[in-house]
């Protein structure tokens, strides 16, 4: 079993939680940066991705939906949706991960699209305006997958119907995914049940996680909640989209909120930093996916490519090392079963890694997986 030395996800700051506790009745308002029009949080963004689809076959009076997804997608959102006998059909991407728009416009008009999604992934932003036009063309619901959004910036957010952030996989929470609805038409009501409960399984983990980590010593990989890519290990019901959010986890949202602008910044310059130096090594076996990102951006993690013939060493070096690298946690079977249809998702699925750049890195931590690199490499 793997032990890290590392968090693995942001860490929960002790003001965070007194101020959750203090304010847990507290039935202020929830509004985020940047987004104008209504909100509603749901437990992750399948349940609210579930919620759009029952919701939007209600209102078009339909038995089942078609949706466009990405190759490169977790699966394990994907046999969420196939249980709403919702068909799903899948895009290429190109190699910098924007849509093969002249694939999708075939598809397009083999399938009658319901929705089209378009993903920012890693927090950069994809290539919204065409997606835009696609949709108009193809008079479909756009749905954007910020999953990796925190803090959405330029055009994000701003020309499609729906937009979706995974609060939690950027922040120090149990859950949370915030949905933002230009089509107002298409909010889920109401938006969730609030308990007064404490999700005291997550708070104890992270309160011992903050502990162990000042310690500098490793811990069993499997004691953090890792709200990775694939979140949590969380055990779904496949048949219920989940409804409750905690009004402790709320009041954590509102304390996050507050301190934004200090995390993206955190974010943004601890990628800068790892960046600067992964082109610095001007090594064969590693490089950057995003070389050169708006100045904007709010970074998830640092995406590398690794040569085959290396990157199971660099992973498992990496993990053996206590450092929290990452991989895709799966793609949906029909794209590893057709991997001439979606090369670049495939190559993605062996090649890519991600280094760990939220706001607990601190200089100690940017200095010691610096330092086991230089050892791998």
């Amino acid at each position: 079993m793997a032990r890290l030395i590392i968090p693995s996800a942001p860490q929960l700051h002790f003001m965070d939680l007194f101020r959750a506790l203090l304010n847990i009745f507290n039935t202020q308002g929830l509004n985020w940066p940047s987004l104008k029009h209504p909100i509603t949080l749901f437990p992750h963004g399948t349940d609210g991705i579930m919620a759009l689809v029952k919701n939007y076959k209600n209102q078009a009076s339909k038995d089942t939906l078609t949706l466009f997804l990405p190759a490169y997608y977790c699966n394990n959102a994907v046999e969420r949706l196939y249980t709403l006998n919702t068909r799903i059909i899948f895009y290429p991407l190109n190699k910098d991960l924007t849509p093969n728009w002249k694939v999708l416009d075939i598809l397009a008009h083999k399938y009658k699209i319901d929705i089209f999604t378009l993903v920012h992934y890693f927090g950069f932003a994809n290539d919204i305006n065409s997606a835009k036009t696609f949709c108009n063309n193809h008079q479909c619901l756009f749905l954007e997958d910020g999953a990796h959004i925190i803090q959405p910036s330029g055009a994000i957010g701003l020309h499609s119907d729906v937009l979706f952030l995974c609060l939690y996989k950027s922040l120090a929470l149990p859950t949370g995914a915030l949905f933002h609805y230009r089509n107002t038409s298409l909010r889920q009501q109401p938006p969730f049940k609030r308990t007064p409960l404490i999700d005291v399984r997550w708070l104890s983990k992270k309160i011992i996680l903050r502990l162990l980590a000042w310690t500098h010593r490793k811990w069993p990989a499997s004691l953090p909640p890792t709200h990775a890519d694939s979140g949590e290990a969380i055990h779904f019901n496949p048949d219920k989209t989940q409804t409750a959010l905690s009004q402790f986890t709320y009041q954590l949202i509102l304390s996050n909120q507050q301190q934004l602008t200090t995390i993206a910044n955190q974010r943004a310059a601890n990628y800068q930093a790892f960046s600067n130096f992964i082109t610095g090594l001007n090594n064969k076996k590693i490089s950057l996916l995003v070389k050169n990102p708006p100045k904007d951006t709010v970074p998830f993690a640092l995406p590398i490519l690794v040569d085959t013939q290396h990157v199971e060493t660099i992973y498992q070096g990496l993990l053996n090392a206590g450092i929290p690298v990452q991989a895709w946690p799966d793609l949906p079977e029909y794209v590893k079963n057709h991997p001439t249809d979606f090369i670049t998702a495939n190559d993605l699925r062996n090649q890519l890694l991600l280094l760990p750049i939220h706001q607990s890195i601190g200089n100690w931590h940017n200095d010691y997986i610096k330092k086991t690199f230089l050892e791998l490499l």
